[in-house]
């Protein structure tokens, strides 16, 4: 099997340049995944989702719940192989960059969705042209911003015109929520379609169908007419339970009533870690949570009349090399806060998981291996010339990242304290007075959080670019230009390489420290295999597969 999703890999640099525009033009065939002719060879598998009832149409806002169910229900053109990672053909038979801008992709021949209705390249513009429409509240649909346009020049292309020549992220952001296809027959064009008009309408076409929807108990059989790369679903049916409270679900993954649990709370994680029936199945998640530097406004700051920019670095390397991470995730699950979702350290500006990602922070600070070095960060502030202690005020927000933040900051305090370098104050504000004086500037050392849209790195890296939304008064004119050359660079080998520097330079200049990243956990029987992860949508319910009893 063959796969164009892009332009030549693995060219010497002159070569390359010269022949990726050629090399990007063809379009690969890529093998078909098989039809799905009858159920998967597996037992039907009883899921637990703890939260509200899942959202079922793509482009409406999308609680992880919702995204989990809806990438089962609906396919994309590309896909994430749930085994490797890699991406592969999913409703498309071939993609591929045809002009710099163009990316041109070809249907899989004879698609129709599991009503019968056809799936044609109009599908697949409409599915795009709505979810820009009406721009779901959890922001996918802002990367398709890179859009210009779609066009569908015949029943199986489509062609994305881009506003940014060989955007090599592209491809993941078909392979993403955002990238849904829906059929325009039963959808609406410009608001969010009603769950049982699209359960009504058998409007699917991924590897399941709903068979029935209630507000506790959503149902679903394997879809007959998905043709897609993934092929059939090992689990002949899958019967997803709601729950309200996570203690219930994991009382009843114990009793073996139910066979898998996604949504769990930190504390019933850890419950259920230590019962012999159960196992705790990890991937590394999408949110990343920082520690902020305003330039300007930090101690010897650009507009202060201190301002002395070596002392202002030394003083962000000194609370990078104090940093213990491994403490600051079990603070977060401590006591009686309740976190939002579980956490572990993190040691890059890219998130553990995604491609090319290193733990820069890691070797640079500290005691190279993740841990922290008061020595080294007390000899930093001494040949700077820094009185010490130094004194900081940290401010956070309880009501974006749940009341473990104040947990969270009071260890932050106590680590940066505890060596005698620094003297922390705390302050919080709810969330939108947060957000408004975080753009103002006033606050000079803030927490802050980015949720990754699309799993490659160039997601978060873009958070550092000339005019970017970090919001912090950091700018590096060669750093800038870096990233946008590692957007575009078509030879992966190369490109690999961009973000690896471009990760070490950001770590050495700490206009931020990473913390904390967050984790995807389902809890299964020991009898369920096969549980993978998508990164952008969580449980992949088609993997999954109970072995006889």
């Amino acid at each position: 099997m063959t796969l164009a999703l892009g332009p030549a890999r693995h060219l010497p640099s002159a070569l390359g340049a010269l022949l990726a525009f050629a090399a990007s033009a063809l379009l690969l065939a890529a093998c078909a995944g098989g039809t799905v002719g009858a159920a998967g060879s597996g037992a039907g598998i009883i899921v637990g989702a703890v939260g509200p009832t899942p959202a079922l149409d793509p482009a409406g806002p999308s609680a992880d719940g919702s995204r989990a169910l809806q990438a089962e229900l609906f396919g994309r053109l590309i896909t994430t192989d749930p085994r490797t990672g890699e991406l592969k053909p999913d409703l498309a038979e071939s993609a591929a960059f045809t002009a710099p801008t163009v990316y041109t992709v070809r249907l899989r021949p004879g698609q129709r969705f599991a009503n019968g209705d056809a799936l044609t390249s109009s599908d697949v513009k409409f599915s795009f042209d709505r979810q820009r429409a009406i721009a779901g509240q959890d922001g996918s649909a802002q990367q398709l911003g890179r859009l210009l346009s779609i066009s569908a020049p015949d029943p199986g292309t489509v062609v994305f015109h881009l506003k940014t020549a060989a955007d090599q992220a592209f491809a993941r952001v078909l392979a993403s929520p955002v990238g849904a296809i829906v059929d325009e027959q039963v959808f609406s064009a410009t608001k969010p379609t009603p769950n049982q008009v699209i359960v009504q309408a058998k409007a699917f076409d991924g590897q399941y169908r709903v068979d029935s929807y209630h507000s506790t108990l959503i149902t679903l059989v394997p879809n007959a007419r998905y043709d897609g790369s993934l092929g059939a679903p090992k689990a002949g049916s899958i019967s997803l339970k709601i729950y309200s409270r996570s203690a219930a679900a994991r009382l009843d993954l114990h009793a073996g009533t139910i066979d898998a649990a996604y949504g769990l709370s930190p504390g019933d994680v850890a419950l259920a870690g230590t019962d012999k029936g159960l196992r705790v199945r990890r991937a590394p998640g999408d949110e990343t949570r920082f520690l902020v530097f305003d330039l300007d406004t930090m101690p010897y700051g650009a507009i202060l009349d201190s301002a002395d920019p070596r002392k202002a670095l030394a003083v962000r390397q000194a609370v990078a090399d104090l940093i213990d991470r491994r403490a600051l995730s079990r603070s977060a699950h401590s006591g009686t806060a309740l976190p939002l979702y579980s956490v572990v350290p993190l040691y890059s500006v890219v998130p553990s998981g995604q491609a090319d990602a290193i733990g820069a922070f890691a070797t640079q600070y500290g005691d190279g291996q993740g841990g922290p070095d008061p020595a080294k960060a007390r000899a930093l502030l001494k040949n700077a010339g820094i009185p010490i202690p130094v004194a900081l005020t940290l401010h956070f927000t309880p009501s974006q990242f749940g009341t473990s933040s104040a947990e969270e900051y009071t260890q932050l305090r106590t680590q940066l304290e505890d060596a005698g370098l620094f003297t922390i104050k705390l302050q919080s504000s709810e969330y939108p007075q947060f957000t408004k004086d975080v753009a103002a500037g006033a606050y000079a050392v803030h927490q802050g959080d980015h949720v990754a849209a699309v799993a490659d790195p160039s997601d978060s890296l873009a958070l550092f670019r000339a005019g970017g939304p970090l919001s912090n008064r950091f700018a590096d004119p060669s750093l800038s230009a870096g990233i946008d050359k590692a957007m575009v660079e078509p030879d992966a080998t190369a490109r690999a390489a961009m973000i690896e520097e471009l990760q070490l330079q950001l770590a050495a200049a700490a206009p931020v420290i990473p913390l904390l990243q967050s984790e995807q956990i389902a809890v299964t029987s020991t009898s369920i295999s096969g549980v993978t992860f998508d990164a952008g949508s969580g449980l992949r319910f088609g993997q999954l597969l109970r072995s006889a009893r």
